[in-house]
């Protein structure tokens, strides 16, 4: 039947705690001879393959043999309606938006 409307503000009022509490940290890279490190996890090797997944981060590209690196791009092909217009993928939004011309916003839309 659904949350009650309780349930919903608690819910509500913990994600709010934690988006203003949340502190985003940036990994560091560190280059170990001819390798790249991050958390003393190997991101790419010395004969430049990059590491796609590991348990505490996910190279995202849509060029990595990867399925969750691929999805998460934002090249990856997906269609969904954006403001009634149908798009191929974010980054197609993300493209269009910096035009004004709504023409040039429709023909970007249609790239994937």
């Amino acid at each position: 039947m659904g949350k009650l409307y309780g349930e919903i503000q608690e819910e509500l009022s913990a994600f709010k705690d934690f988006k203003n509490n949340f502190k985003f940290r940036q990994l560091a890279l560190e280059a170990k001879g001819l390798e790249i490190y991050c958390v003393d996890l190997l991101v790419k090797d010395k004969d430049d393959n990059t590491t796609a997944i590991t348990d505490k981060w996910i190279n995202v590209g849509y060029k990595l043999n990867n399925p969750f690196s691929r999805c998460l791009s934002n090249l990856f092909p997906y269609e969904f309606i954006f403001k009634g217009k149908k798009a191929r993928s974010i980054e197609a939004v993300l493209q269009c938006l910096k035009f004004k011309d709504i023409d040039k916003q429709d023909i970007i839309l249609t790239y994937s």
